[in-house]
């Protein structure tokens, strides 16, 4: 072998060598450079690297973030803000809350931050739309704590809670019906606490529907209906306290369960002094009545008695609201008499309730057709 030979070949062994090494410094510090990276790529390296183990791993991750919230990015500005922050306001949820849980302890709370990057971000989302439910329920938090400042060209947090209740987010729900609450605009805050009720969430909607029917805010007072609701908020209870001991779950139901005991003696002192006579009147025949009730021209048809084959069978009209105590709208009796009284008493519970006495008075004598 030439000399020049050996020269080539230990030159190509260098050169090898320094391939090799520069690679292993790559793959050991490439996670410090991110080659050709969009804003969006930077904001995602960086959320996730601030939840590794590996201390320069986490500074990195950091470094991406703020890069990616320079320019524009505003999720990673939010998460930068929220970070910063001393205390978000209550009911406030980060949108990336493991990345949240992960900075939070390595940056000291610093509002000038805060504040600057809260309102880098409004300005680029309150120009976008159809934001995510949970963005503009935090955005009404931070407005309404005064964290952010309100300008024309924004919307109001009012706003924000109504588009988030809008697309059946709970916690803008259950706030925006207690923002009414506390103006005593009742009917507005029925609307809200009733959908949210039905979440199962949290048993404060039902507990104050409850007590709306209980008191009459904004409604007639109805001591079922307010029965009702303070079920559902026991029911509530219970599902969301599975998982607890005995002595706490007690604890937990002790609320509604107390408003349930109240609202009992109420519809017991009703059932026992409430009294109401309701006017009928007939027409048809001795083999089918034709039964109208109420109001002062009696016009309202509520049902039928019929005689046949098998006996007398009254039937409610299918526009009559029914009690849940009247399982069927039609039934079997043995006489006219039986039948008339039946369907006079089903339609009066599903008007005025199953603990109202009823005195029924023929008004006019049944005509002949």
């Amino acid at each position: 072998m030439t000399a020049r030979r050996k020269l080539l070949i230990n030159i190509l062994l260098f050169l090898g060598c320094v391939a090799i090494a520069s690679l292993a410094v790559l793959y050991n510090y490439g996670y410090k450079i991110c080659w050709r990276c969009d804003t969006q790529e930077y904001y995602e390296r960086g959320r996730v690297f601030v939840c590794k183990e590996d201390s320069e791993l986490r500074e990195s991750g950091l470094d991406f973030l703020r890069v990616a919230a320079s320019r524009q990015q505003v999720r990673a500005q939010l998460l930068l803000a929220e970070c910063y922050a001393p205390q978000l306001p209550q009911g406030y949820v980060p949108l990336d809350e493991r990345a949240f849980a992960c900075l939070s302890t390595a940056l000291s709370p610093n509002p000038a931050a805060s504040h600057d990057f809260f309102r880098k971000a409004h300005a680029t989302l309150a120009l976008q739309k159809d934001l995510q439910p949970q963005l503009m329920h935090n955005l009404g938090l931070l407005l309404e704590e005064g964290v952010l400042k309100q300008s024309t060209e924004t919307p109001t947090a009012e706003e924000y809670f109504v588009a988030a209740s809008q697309q059946d987010y709970f916690p803008a729900q259950l706030h925006l019906g207690m923002i009414y609450h506390q103006r005593s605009e009742y009917a507005q805050a029925m609307h809200w606490f009733e959908k949210a009720a039905q979440r199962y969430k949290d048993p404060q909607p039902a507990l104050l529907l409850g007590d709306y029917h209980m008191q009459g805010k904004g409604v007639v007072a109805n001591y079922e209906k307010a029965m009702h609701w303070y079920r559902q908020a026991l029911l509530t209870v219970q599902k969301i306290s599975v998982g607890l001991n005995r002595a706490e779950q007690i604890a937990a139901e002790d609320v509604p369960r107390a408003r349930m005991d109240m609202t009992l003696r109420k519809l017991q002192q009703e059932r026992i002094f409430k009294f109401k006579t309701l006017y009928y009147r007939v027409g048809g025949d001795a083999s089918m009545y034709e039964v109208y009730c109420c109001g002062d021209d009696l016009t309202r048809r509520i049902g039928t008695v019929t005689r046949n084959i098998e006996g007398v069978e009254a039937s409610l009209d299918p526009e009559v609201k029914r009690a849940l105590s009247v399982t069927t709208a039609q039934k079997t009796f043995a006489s006219m008499n039986e039948g008339l009284n039946w369907l006079l008493t089903a339609y009066a519970k599903g008007q005025y309730g199953n603990f109202t006495k009823f005195d029924f008075r023929l008004k006019n004598s049944r005509t002949q057709n």
